[in-house]
């Protein structure tokens, strides 16, 4: 019987050390399993970091490009719509007696419509680049309509004097309207990047 004990004392403590170092084994590949998923989850946040640092230094360098292109778009628009606000003024006849009334003043445009497109010529070369399509567009039938307007005048042999016509007129307010329209665009989109303006 005693034999029986001892055999079972034996196989109770062998199982019983066998379990110990089986918990043992787990307890360590616990640990180092642990440590490895430790590590590769600060590795892959470390390296998400880095990309997410990287992403947003490009879109950085991306946003001070696009400001300071936006910058000098401001700068060269603001210059262009001073340039055209002188053109106008150009334009514009002063008045040469109290009652001069816009008929008179469109006259005075008309006749001089080859100075007034070599000035718009010359202002659309040196400003052209930055302005908006739309006020290109303006500007161009502006151009065109006094361009058409050249040619709408009666000539007078015997004073050797031109008058224009009644259509020369209409293109002299068509090319005025014209120039006004894009000053008032050109000015809201300054005036856009310029809120004090607005109070």
């Amino acid at each position: 019987m005693n034999a029986i004990w001892e055999i079972l004392l034996n196989l109770g403590l062998g199982a019983i050390f066998g379990a110990g170092i089986v918990a043992a084994i787990f307890y360590l590949l616990r640990g180092t399993v642990i440590a490895v998923i430790t590590e590769g989850v600060k590795h892959s946040y470390a390296q998400a970091l880095e990309d997410r640092k990287s992403l947003l230094a490009k879109e950085i360098e991306s946003i001070k490009t696009a400001l300071k292109f936006s910058e000098v778009r401001f700068s060269k628009q603001f210059e262009a719509l001073v340039a055209l606000r002188r053109l106008r003024r150009r334009v514009l006849p002063k008045k040469w007696h109290p009652e001069m009334d816009w008929s008179e003043a469109l006259e005075d445009i008309a006749n001089k419509f080859e100075e007034h497109i070599e000035q718009l010529e010359n202002f659309l070369l040196e400003h052209e680049a930055v302005l908006p399509t739309p006020i290109l567009r303006r500007l161009e039938n502006a151009l065109n309509a006094a361009t058409d307007g050249q040619f709408e005048f009666d000539y007078d042999s015997k004073d050797d004097t031109s008058r224009p016509r009644a259509e020369a007129l209409k293109l002299a307010n068509k090319f005025y309207d014209g120039i006004m329209a894009a000053i008032k665009e050109l000015q809201k989109r300054v005036d856009d990047h310029m809120p004090e303006r607005n109070a």
